[in-house]
């Protein structure tokens, strides 16, 4: 075997930066971003139906030099991409290279590693898709979570190095892994000066594309029959935040329904989440010091919780006209809604696909009436067409997304849109005149006072 680090290069090819737009997508918030689409890409690999999905996340400080081709990454990737960028000046770029000087040296680095069980592992295609490909994605279900392809750059945009490594124990095919480096491109030593490299490297066989057995970096190796992926982001970054309490507060709010229904199990560093366990999670979450807008979206998580266990929900199947009107819905209770209405609640309704991943929440439809709904579309055609809504970061659905004519997918948002007002104003108005507050409207009209025998006006500056 020949297993080195591997360059793709060719003459005048368009040199690659720093700034990937892949990765820059994942930056604002990494791990919150990291989890969420690791952890989607595990459901969409799920083996049998009968258990969970269990996904793990552990932690270990490693000498950077065991890193597999450690030599090859500092003396020839990074000096050569320094002599190349400092020659064109470009500032981002020497940044990104001056960070990754300083974890390549560091005596140590951190490595998370990320695995899966009851999944079906990484077969040809899947492995093909995942290591070598960029930009599309093969799923194992058609009612996957993910489908652009832009998911996977989100382990990238956690390491200070851009370095991940996968190893895959699959049902179908060869044991295997392999290493990929998100880097720039450079002149490779001794080769004309208008040879670059692409910006992508591969630490593989150059025959098989991949390296036969195991890799563990000191972690627990994995049996032959524990079917499934592991990801190994070297270099983490953030390495001093509650990463811990992190990865979990973004398990329970992207993924709270699919641990609900027991599709997935999330353990981090020994901390289970599941159906069992999630109240009492998220009772600790709260004595965590979060920022504020970290602390509403917890209290926002809560009332979904509350919402999907409460004994008092109100629950519904669509109603007759979604099944008249579209042939993607097979059955009524192809989406079902579920209404809590209580003091502390979200006013919107948390919308979600077969997998449970949350994909926004669905505002507007009443600001007087104090309740949280829950709505999952459950029917394999209806997941398919809401699939295909989906932009690349699953947390909106958009017609525009369609590349034919999205006309009926726009009926269909609105129509459902509809439904949500109406099964609230029919579930919690009153009958027989109740008047509902229009929000915000006394701040344009007259400030009136009452006074013994009339009526005196007074009416504010501004409007």
């Amino acid at each position: 075997m020949n297993v080195k680090w591997n360059f793709p290069h060719g003459k005048q090819l368009t040199p690659m930066g720093a700034n990937d737009p892949g990765i820059n997508s994942f930056n604002d918030d990494i791990i919150n971003s990291l989890a969420r689409e690791t952890i989607q890409n595990s459901l969409d690999a799920r083996d049998s139906e009968k258990e969970p999905v269990k996904v793990t996340f552990d932690f270990k400080d490693i000498e950077t030099n065991k890193i597999p081709g450690y030599k090859e990454l500092k003396e020839v990737a990074l000096e050569n991409a320094v002599k190349f960028w400092k020659k064109k000046g470009n500032v981002p770029t020497l940044d990104f290279l001056k960070e990754f000087r300083s974890a390549i040296e560091a005596s140590e680095v951190k490595v998370l590693k990320i695995s899966d069980y009851n999944t079906c592992g990484l077969d040809g295609n899947n492995y093909d898709a995942l290591v070598l490909g960029n930009g599309y994605s093969e799923k194992s279900s058609e009612n996957a979570g993910g489908s652009k392809g832009i998911g996977k750059a989100a382990p990238f945009a956690a390491s200070d190095l851009r370095l991940v490594f996968y190893n895959t124990v699959p049902k179908k095919g060869d044991i295997k892994h392999a290493g990929v480096l998100n880097f720039v491109s450079f002149n490779l030593p001794g080769a004309d000066p208008d040879v670059i490299t692409q910006s992508r490297a591969l630490y593989q066989d150059e025959t098989t594309k991949y390296v036969s057995g195991q890799i563990n970096f000191g972690f627990e190796e994995r049996q032959i029959a524990q079917y499934g992926t592991d990801l190994f982001i070297v270099g983490l970054r953030n390495s001093d935040e509650d990463l811990e309490n992190k990865i979990i507060f973004s398990t329970v709010n992207n993924f709270l329904v699919s641990i609900l229904e027991d599709k997935l199990v999330v353990v981090v560093n020994d901390r289970i989440i599941d159906k069992e366990t999630i109240q009492e999670v998220l009772i600790d979450l709260k004595t965590v010091n979060w920022n504020f807008d970290e602390k509403r979206l917890l209290e926002s998580t809560e009332n979904y919780y509350e919402a999907y266990t409460s004994p008092d929900k109100l629950e519904f199947n669509l109603d007759e006209l979604f099944k008249s009107k579209y042939g993607f819905i097979k059955d009524l209770s192809d989406g079902k809604l579920i209404l809590l209405k209580k003091d502390k609640a979200n006013r919107a309704i948390l919308q979600t696909r077969i997998s449970g991943m949350k994909i926004y929440d669905r505002r507007g439809i009443s600001r007087s009436i104090n309740f949280t709904g829950i709505f999952r579309a459950t029917g394999k055609e209806l997941d398919k067409l809401l699939r295909s809504l989906e932009n690349t970061n699953h947390n909106k659905w958009s017609p525009d997304q369609l590349l034919g004519n999205g006309k009926e997918a726009r009926a269909f948002l609105n129509d459902l849109y509809r439904w949500f007002k109406d099964k609230v104003n029919e579930s919690f108005v009153a009958s027989g005149g109740d008047s509902i507050d229009a929000i915000g409207l006394s701040s344009f009209l007259p400030a009136r006072s009452r006074k013994q025998g009339g009526t005196s006006e007074s009416q504010e500056s501004g409007i």
